[in-house]
């Protein structure tokens, strides 16, 4: 993925992300149900971070998965994700 940051003050970031995805057949991505054919696509998202002190930081993040297939995007639908994080540096 490549990330870019934008500091908003001195302890938050908005930042954006852009990349790639790959899976193989017989991966299971929900319980019961299993890929029969290898996917990849695009996805990115945005987010943003703050930091509570030094060490430890809150994050949250939308993000979104666009299937392609050899020519273009697939028929499927696109995929969303939303994280909540906590991250501890040391």
């Amino acid at each position: 993925d490549t990330v870019g940051t934008l500091p908003l003050w001195s302890h938050a970031s908005l930042y954006g992300r852009f990349g790639a995805w790959r899976s193989d057949p017989g991966a299971s991505l929900l319980a019961g149900d299993v890929m029969s054919r290898p996917g990849a696509g695009r996805r990115y998202g945005l987010g943003l971070k703050y930091d509570v002190t030094r060490s430890v930081g809150l994050q949250a993040e939308l993000e979104r998965f666009s299937p392609l297939d050899r020519w273009g995007p697939r028929e499927s639908a696109d995929t969303d994700q939303f994280k909540l994080g906590v991250r501890w540096r040391f």
